[in-house]
């Protein structure tokens, strides 16, 4: 298995947004391209280009959906999706302190990160690599049950 977190790290570094970073990681779990991930997840980054959603989310989301959404109109399977999304957005926000982007940064403004400390060249790069690492978790906890 790859290292989902230094491949969301290398996009990142790369250029590309917070969301594509951070569905790429997943891309060959989802059984996607990185083309199709990057194509898709292009309109997520930088809260949808609106400062809304923080992209890191937003690509966690897509990923958790092609790895374990449903695809057939039956209200259990949605509403245990549902609660899965709900529950990791809620661990994402005990983490960082916000799910928008504009919070987000409004936090690190306030407590950036201490010198020497390898924040990566963007700020978000924490957001990416701690997106990937909640959905991580949330999928060696549902194998382990």
């Amino acid at each position: 298995m790859r290292d989902r977190k230094r491949v969301a790290a290398e996009r990142f570094a790369q250029g590309f947004n917070c969301a594509q970073a951070t569905l790429c990681a997943f891309a060959d779990d989802a059984g996607i391209d990185e083309r199709t991930a990057l194509l898709l997840s292009s309109s997520f980054g930088g809260g949808m280009g609106m400062k809304g959603a923080c992209g890191a989310l937003t690509g966690m989301f897509m990923a958790a959906g092609l790895l374990r959404g449903f695809a057939e109109p039956d209200q259990a399977g949605k509403r245990a999706h549902q609660a899965s999304i709900k529950d990791m957005a809620e661990t994402f926000r005990e983490r960082f302190g916000a799910l928008d982007c504009r919070d987000l940064l409004k936090l690190l403004a306030e407590n950036p990160p201490p010198p020497g400390a390898n924040a990566g060249a963007r700020p978000c790069q924490r957001f990416v690599q701690g997106a990937v690492e909640i959905l991580e978790e949330r999928l060696n906890n549902e194998r382990k049950h």
